[in-house]
């Protein structure tokens, strides 16, 4: 079971969950900031993702720990609570480089570690922005790649790789294949390109379209790992990929690892960061196509939403709609963008979660329902249901639940686990959550049965 790192240093002092709500009202009394009630259940809810720890709370919790009021502030919430998060962040205040994102590509083609929670975001706050500032000034003044002695890559080993990743770029945007088949074959892809920019002799030449490779590798992975609901290995594939993109002056690349990014964000619900990566990717406005603003505009649209401000919001999904109808048209796949039906259908998505936080279910279930069904998705460019279907049922359960039609919540369920060929372990663990206060009823229990089966972090 994936461990957050808040649970980990709680096991440290080996106390429960109720003491360590006590030592940490303590701590934040001590510290002049005033009482805190001291209840199990928050520290249960940090630990589960499901809230983060006020300001405050957090200046409390690194008193008890020891550490740094300035690793606080700069890394964000959770980052900061594990020792190889703050190192990692501390390796990061160096120059981004060409061989920096080779070894950061290798890392990321890397086995996840013990302490990896599938739900929480590592990188937020202001350790996000550092990243960001990183990745223009890398845009800015882009570096060769570095050449390295050793069996040489051929030109046509390289032809193979990106044939294969422009087939499963293809397959992403609209397949019936399992999502998780799709994604570790995008992996063993990404760990070839790593294996080699780390292991194999090349030119400047052929690093920069190795480094190119591991950028779109990587975004892949990132994409296929959100539809996994594995939000942790998402991100850390997508900065990866932008690392690479950045750093060999991949502009168009780079603003495709950025609008993945804010989605990412916008979906984990950290919407100030989402808005952050936004921010971000507008600087580079000669690369904007009206595709990607449209992107940038949806994802916009998703965080203002999750912040309440419902009139910003729609005000984006306004403009992304308009750049859709009046945009140029590009290429199938082209660089690891998507087919151009998926616009369409983020748009959608993105307009039907809007809805969802705004309090309107019944007006959400009108956007989000169309996006998995068969036919909805097949198109010329789009052969099939979209691997992303599964995920997306799971706020048609949200908006079902809202309007008490459980019924329906279970169809839809039912729906995600025929789709996705058996939900994998962290999504599975989301649907979960949604029905488990419901396990009192006897129509829901077989449901949970085949969830607990499938999920390892519920």
């Amino acid at each position: 079971m994936a461990q957050h790192p808040l649970a980990a240093l709680r096991a440290s002092v080996g106390l429960s969950h109720a003491a360590y709500a006590q030592l940490v009202a303590d701590a934040h009394a001590a510290l002049g900031f005033g009482p805190l009630a001291a209840r199990r259940e928050k520290v249960a809810r940090w630990e589960s993702g499901r809230t983060v720890p006020s300001p405050t709370t957090q200046l409390a919790i690194a008193h008890v720990h020891g550490v740094p009021e300035s690793d606080v502030a700069l890394l964000g919430w959770p980052m900061w609570l594990s020792p190889a998060g703050r190192a990692a962040a501390s390796a990061e205040e160096q120059p981004w480089t060409a061989r920096g994102a080779a070894d950061r590509a290798r890392e990321a083609a890397g086995p996840v570690t013990g302490n990896a929670f599938r739900l929480v975001l590592a990188v937020s706050g202001h350790a996000l922005l550092v990243q960001m500032q990183k990745a223009l000034t890398a845009l800015e003044h882009p570096r060769t790649a570095h050449t390295q002695p050793g069996h040489v890559v051929p030109p046509a080993s390289l032809d193979w790789a990106e044939s294969r990743l422009r087939s499963l770029e293809r397959e992403e945007a609209g397949s019936t294949s399992a999502p998780a088949a799709l994604f570790y074959a995008a992996r063993a892809e990404h760990r070839l390109v790593a294996g080699l920019l780390a292991d194999a002799g090349y030119d400047r030449q052929t690093g920069t379209r190795l480094l190119y490779l591991a950028a779109r590798s990587g975004r892949l992975c990132a994409c296929l790992s959100t539809s996994l609901g594995d939000f942790a290995t998402a991100e850390r594939y997508s900065l990866a990929a932008l690392h690479a993109a950045t750093t060999i002056g991949a502009r168009r690349q780079s603003i495709v690892c950025l609008a993945d990014l804010a989605g990412l964000h916008a979906t984990a619900g950290t919407p100030k960061d989402a808005l952050c990566v936004v921010a971000a990717a507008r600087r580079e406005v000669r690369c904007l196509t009206p595709r990607l603003s449209a992107q940038l505009d949806s994802w916009e649209a998703l965080a203002l939403a999750r912040m309440g401000d419902k009139q910003s919001s729609a005000r984006a999904l306004d403009r992304a709609g308009r750049r859709l109808s009046t945009g140029d048209q590009q290429p199938v796949v082209a660089d690891g963008l998507p087919v151009r039906d998926l616009d369409g259908m983020q748009l959608r998505l993105c307009t039907g979660l809007s809805q969802l936080y705004w309090g309107r279910p019944q007006e959400a279930l009108k956007w989000l329902a169309p996006l998995t069904r068969t036919e909805s998705t097949a198109s010329p460019d789009a052969p099939g249901p979209s691997p992303f279907s599964a995920g997306v049922l799971l706020y048609t359960v949200d908006a079902q639940l809202a309007l008490g039609e459980l019924d329906s919540a279970l169809r839809s369920a039912w729906h995600a686990v025929a789709l996705a060929g058996g939900l994998p372990d962290a999504l599975a663990g989301q649907y979960y959550r949604r029905f488990d206060i419901h396990r009192g009823e006897p129509r829901v229990q077989d449901l949970l049965s085949l969830l607990d089966s499938q999920a390892s972090d519920i």
